[in-house]
């Protein structure tokens, strides 16, 4: 009995520590830059836009691109030409009791609107503060339009990120956008645009396990109370039989 509810209580709670779950969920409605995650084991911070040089303003600003429903993470191609220095940021942090967190995807749906002759398309590069934004762990390339107008185009993007080490303190992943090969860059910030919507992390947080001594106390607590229940049910009054006298004795 007693080998049987600690090996229950130790799978008990090894089922619920780890859940694989959205980590971060960036859907700009109401032109928010929230995340709208219910996870309890991390904490995401807000999604933002980093940008210098002198068309700064022109990257990552709240817009509905031509042809979609609600807003998204918009810039110019005009804001995109000083390469490295725009991109996004959001940072996952553990809640108390959390362990450890290790990431599974992320994906994003990649928008390109109104183009002004040849060519327009982003690329993107995903990289983490763990090695300092050193290494590109994530990269993909993003839909691409030509012509004129106030075109619109998106395609989802997803970046494996299972062969990432977990991480026991806050990571910031940074997502850059930048010119695709043989794209065109702008002369006014009107012309050429990308945007970002929907982006969405994928994890398992991990919380804390109790201590070994910890979970033998809390099964031996319940197997004393069990036996105890079973004592109250089986007393001699329990087993005598119909004429009130013990039961070896049938009247």
């Amino acid at each position: 009995m007693k080998p049987l509810l600690l090996s229950i209580a130790i799978l008990t709670l090894q089922s619920s520590a780890a859940l694989c779950d959205i980590i971060a969920h960036y859907n700009f409605n109401d032109s928010s830059r929230n995340s709208t995650d219910t996870n309890a084991l991390t904490i995401a911070s807000s999604i933002t836009s980093q940008a210098t040089g002198p068309h700064s303003g022109s990257f990552g600003f709240m817009s509905t691109p031509a042809g979609a429903v609600s807003p998204a993470l918009v810039w110019s191609a005009i804001g995109e030409r000083e390469p490295s220095t725009t991109y996004f940021e959001f940072d996952i942090d553990l809640a108390v009791g959390t362990s450890a967190v290790s990431f599974e995807s992320l994906h994003f749906d990649a928008f390109v609107a109104d183009t002004l002759g040849n060519t327009t398309a982003f690329d993107y590069n995903l990289y983490w503060s763990t090695d300092g934004f050193s290494t590109t762990i994530g990269s993909g390339a993003g839909p691409s339009i030509s012509g004129t107008g106030a075109q619109n185009t998106t395609s989802p993007l997803n970046f494996d990120l299972s062969g990432l080490a977990p991480q026991s303190s806050t990571v910031t992943f940074r997502l850059d956008p930048v010119f695709a090969s043989g794209s065109s860059e702008n002369g006014a910030g009107s012309q050429r645009r990308g945007a970002i919507d929907n982006v969405t992390l994928n994890g398992t947080a991990t919380a804390a396990v109790p201590e070994p001594s910890t979970l033998i106390l809390c099964s031996l607590a319940g197997v004393f109370g069990i036996f105890r229940r079973s004592s109250r049910t089986t007393g001699p009054s329990s087993r005598r039989g119909s004429c009130g006298k013990p039961a070896l004795s049938e009247c």
